[in-house]
């Protein structure tokens, strides 16, 4: 990657290349090369030898994530907290096959936790099972740049319905929510907040409707989306 007059990586008496260099004396990645160089004012998340944009490791070597929605269909009490929540998205990742199941978590608050903050961002897209993107950038999908409806399972088919999120378009916790006693209970004495899947407005996270918040007896898919 150049950076500037006299700091190109350069060549030494003994043949071996030397580091790239920035304008501050500091070392940088160079994507491309096939050595995962995690250093840099952009640390690589990836590198695959070459600079395709369009095979999940981007020309900046910033990783594409996965996302789906749940095939399956789960009540309050069947969610059971954050970390159940987690657990099923990463036993449906795995029964595809996908690597790194367990870094798959579920875009779910609760009292204490904001969806947002359960994630170790990157730079790269987030794309769905087919194909489809669903934001460029977790920047992208906190500012309700969606691209596509999250609509699609992992098993490459379409749903559309109800999602539980508890959650906002900033992927804030929703204020003043029983989060079904944060995803405890099925009781129709107790509600959550859930989003549509077929949308691409505001409405994907936080649904509007005269049924908003949901009876926890209701059932509803997850988002799960793939952390770095």
């Amino acid at each position: 990657m150049g950076t500037g007059s006299g700091n190109d990586g350069t060549t030494d008496s003994t043949g071996d290349t030397e580091a790239t260099e920035s304008s501050t004396g500091e070392p940088m990645a160079e994507c491309g090369n096939g050595v995962l160089e995690a250093f840099g004012p952009e640390p690589e998340e990836c590198d695959d030898n070459n600079l395709d944009p369009d095979d999940g490791c981007s020309e900046t070597c910033a990783l594409d994530r996965r996302v789906f929605v749940t095939s399956a269909l789960y009540n309050g009490v069947a969610v059971g907290s954050l970390k159940s929540a987690d657990a099923l998205c990463a036993n449906l990742a795995d029964d595809r096959g996908w690597p790194d199941g367990l870094k798959y978590r579920a875009w779910l608050s609760d009292s204490t936790t904001d969806a947002r903050d359960r994630f170790t961002r990157g730079r790269g897209q987030l794309v769905m099972a087919n194909g489809l993107v669903l934001a460029t950038s977790w920047s992208a999908l906190l500012a309700g740049q969606l691209e596509n409806p999250l609509e699609v399972t992992e098993m490459s088919e379409t749903y559309q319905g109800g999602v539980w999120t508890g959650t906002r378009p900033d992927g804030t916790a929703v204020p003043d929510s029983e989060h079904c006693d944060d995803w405890s209970t099925s009781s129709i004495l107790k509600t959550g907040y859930y989003g549509y899947s077929d949308r691409k407005t505001a409405e994907w996270t936080m649904a509007a409707g005269f049924d908003q918040p949901s009876d926890c007896a209701s059932p509803y898919a997850l988002y799960c989306f793939q952390s770095l």
